[in-house]
């Protein structure tokens, strides 16, 4: 920036009248801004201004750093006017409690399936019984076992065998893992994805080839008599590969030589993040990402190979 340059600041308050300027904000005309107010003793953001000049949220923080209440603010208020905390967003009390739970499995996100075998493994540090359960989408929690403390287990960590019920509808679930005696030390997994199918094959990163017959291994629990559909997605194009067929767990799929050219891979030798799905019964499952390649003889005999390994 050259030469000289100032800032003039008008104040328009009446003679003999006291103004005050606070919060001063400097920056380009054609720039945005945003400033942040911490709190004095965590520093950490307690509201945040935004460029035009309206604060976002508050966040209040108890004697040990933590966050305990977040506001919406009104920015027609000032501070300590009425009104100014428009509503209560959220709002937390901790528990003082001995020791802690570490879940090591399943963790947020996880995709289960009924009738699957889970191990349950956590670590146990508050030297007392935990109480496994789950919450479905809509209802209480269901206690699902109590794994007992061992204090000769040297490295506390604890594993539970949990046959996912066959009963359990799809949806998103919760887990909690808790003391027994302190009800304050538990942890809680959401969500966990519960599913009443799942594609077995083709698996991630598997490859498959054009001009080649692929078997797609799928399952479905509880659905044996019901029809399924067999769907691709590739390049964002969804096709239908055989409807109402048979539960039978398994499809031969011949994929035809120009399969890549008819879904936008034309003159690609291999096209990713390629998803089966199959539905059944009003339940949907989908595989994990793979790839479908051009045929070739001497890629097409490395591959058997490879796909008998995975």
């Amino acid at each position: 920036m050259g030469g000289s340059w100032g800032i003039r600041l008008f104040a328009g308050a009446p003679t003999g009248v006291k103004a005050y300027l606070d919060d001063i904000r400097f920056y380009p005309e054609n720039a945005t801004i945003a400033t942040s107010y911490y709190d004095e003793n965590w520093r950490q953001v307690q509201v945040s201004v935004d460029n035009n000049d309206h604060p976002g949220i508050r966040t209040e923080y108890d004697g040990f750093g933590r966050p305990v209440c977040t506001q919406k603010i009104d920015p027609s208020k000032t501070f300590g006017e009425s009104g100014y905390i428009s509503a209560i967003l959220q709002s937390k009390r901790y528990n003082i409690a001995e020791g802690w739970i570490a879940v090591k499995n399943p963790l947020e996100g996880s995709v289960i399936t009924v009738n699957d075998v889970v191990d349950m493994e956590f670590e146990n540090y508050c030297e007392q019984a935990v109480s496994l359960y789950y919450i479905p989408p809509a209802g209480s929690r269901v206690l699902i076992a109590t794994v007992t403390y061992d204090p000769a287990n040297a490295g506390n960590v604890y594993h539970y065998a949990w046959t996912v019920p066959l009963s359990l509808n799809e949806g998103d679930y919760k887990l909690i893992f808790q003391s027994v005696q302190d009800t304050g030390v538990s942890v809680v997994i959401d969500p966990v994805h519960v599913r009443r199918g799942k594609i077995l094959y083709p698996a991630a990163g598997a490859i498959l080839q054009t001009r080649t017959a692929e078997s797609l291994r799928y399952y479905f629990s509880a659905f044996p008599a019901q029809p399924v559909t067999l769907t691709v997605t590739i390049n964002g194009v969804v096709d239908t590969i055989a409807a109402g067929k048979l539960n039978t767990g398994e499809y031969v799929w011949n994929i035809p030589p120009g399969f890549l050219d008819d879904h936008g891979g034309t003159g690609e030798e291999e096209v990713d993040d390629v998803i089966i799905t199959a539905t059944c019964n009003g339940s949907t499952v989908s595989s994990e990402p793979f790839r479908i390649r051009r045929w070739s003889f001497i890629r097409r005999a490395a591959l058997k190979l490879l796909n008998r390994i995975w």
